[in-house]
């Protein structure tokens, strides 16, 4: 058998011989390693929280460490390590993973590096469970002559498999690297020195985080297909169920929740996720952007418009232009110009899929502006940044309010999903929020859900 008999094959299929042979061979010119790259890469950033894999935790990492002061962070490793296998379960690398065995491979590489562990602990797991037999290990290679090779490829098997495969796939989580994230100008992350107020901002994420993990928030779909294959239906990172905060330039700016899932995945399959098993319901502030824009000038939005009118709206539009003229709203508050504002209109539009077919840009965008005088000194002054925020402390009053109150809420940013039977008491959350930030124009709070 050649080396191209070998690369034809599955590697995941090759038996313990042929990859011996392929090791051999490596060295000719014809050895390329691509091919034996199937395996899903480990993410030290994955986790699997699950109760009933406690004592098999406990004892993988007590067999695997007899010296204490490595249990910490082996325990943390050992759950990185069961989400990577869980979460390669059914992939075209048949269930396995590639792990890097080289020291310093998983270390803490500065503030937006992998808060994880160092490779001597996922070796010491993955040699104390292959002496068990619960890992199938192939071991990796690396040719110094020709700097080829593969990496070591690990699987689960026998009752560990059943036991890993059995974890509710909702229990596997993506940790964000920093939770608390500095930009600058040009969108890049910048460093920052901790003070009380970067503290507290942490200290709420964390909080936030940690009681979503004792709660079981599930996607919607088949519930015959993985949790995994659903969430990838909708474009989404199945395993990111943290909130991690972004501000911009400073601490007094910007400061939204980006992260979990729910934020990426369309409305409408928002209102068939369950909390805890129950339906949801989604609520959400009305046009919250321009009651906000409004309360910085001093006014309310309700003067100028009737109640049953949409803000949005303008004269001589109709209803399908909707999108287009909130967005273009939008980005006259972040934009610095009408010019400028047109030009992004146009681009965001044809990357988001919505239609300004046939409408003058220019003329929309001079209408905006006469339809909201009083908005003078905010428009076209890139004022967006103050609007979020406010709306990001709008948000930290609500999730504090839920925590407080144990409702689980799932945030997507002016929206939140809630179970259908706290649905009231959120309600009341978010007026109160609103209240307590001492602003004037306050919107509507629809309701959605299931029919």
């Amino acid at each position: 058998m050649d080396i191209s008999d070998l690369l034809a094959k599955n590697p995941a299929c090759l038996s313990v011989d042929e990859e011996e042979l392929l090791v051999e061979l490596a060295g000719t010119a014809s050895f390329t390693p691509g091919r034996l790259f199937d395996a899903r890469a480990f993410d030290p950033m994955l986790r699997l929280y699950d109760d009933g894999l406690e004592a098999i935790v406990e004892d993988t990492v007590c067999r695997s460490f007899s010296n204490s002061r490595y249990h910490s962070a082996a325990f943390e490793a050992c759950s990185a390590l069961f989400g990577n296998l869980l979460a390669a379960t059914g992939t075209s690398g048949d269930d396995w993973v590639r792990i890097r065995k080289q020291n310093g491979s998983y270390r803490l590489a500065g503030r937006y590096g992998t808060r994880a562990f160092g490779s001597k602990i996922i070796n010491g797991l993955v040699d104390g469970l292959h002496e068990s037999q619960a890992l199938e290990v192939r071991n990796g290679f690396y040719n110094r002559a020709n700097g080829q090779g593969y990496q070591t490829r690990i699987r689960l098997r026998g009752d560990l498999k059943r036991r890993v495969c059995d974890a509710p796939g909702e229990r596997l989580k993506r940790l964000p690297a920093e939770l608390i994230v500095l930009k600058n100008e040009d969108g890049r992350k910048i460093d920052y020195k901790e003070t009380a107020i970067s503290k507290a901002h942490r200290a709420l994420v964390m909080a936030a985080n940690e009681f979503l993990d004792h709660n079981c928030i599930s996607p919607p779909g088949d519930l015959s297909v993985s949790l995994i294959e659903r969430l990838r239906g909708y474009g989404t990172d199945p395993t990111r169920g943290h909130y991690h905060r972004v501000f911009n330039g400073t601490f007094e700016l910007g400061g939204r929740f980006f992260g979990p899932w729910w934020q990426q995945t369309p409305s409408a399959e928002r209102l068939a996720i369950k909390i805890n098993g129950e339906p949801v319901v989604e609520l959400d502030f009305q046009a919250m952007n321009l009651h906000l824009a409004y309360s910085l000038a001093g006014s309310t939005a309700w003067d100028r418009f009737p109640e049953s009118t949409d803000p949005y709206m303008l004269p001589g539009y109709k209803k399908e232009h909707r999108t287009a003229l909130k967005m273009a709203f939008l980005f006259c508050l972040n934009s610095k110009s009408p010019e400028q504002a047109v030009k992004v209109i146009r681009s965001d539009a044809a990357r988001e899929g919505y239609s300004i077919r046939g409408l003058n840009l220019k003329a929309m965008v001079a209408k905006i502006r006469s339809r909201h005088p009083c908005l003078d000194g905010l428009l076209f002054g890139r004022s967006g940044l103050k609007l979020m925020a406010l709306e990001s402390r709008i948000t930290e009053r609500i999730l504090s309010w839920c925590l407080q109150r144990e409702i689980c809420s799932l945030n997507i940013h002016d929206g939140y999903v809630v179970p259908a039977s706290r649905a009231e008491e959120l309600c009341e959350g978010m007026r109160l929020a609103f209240d307590s930030m001492g602003l004037c124009s306050i919107p509507d709070i629809h309701r959605e859900s299931l029919r």
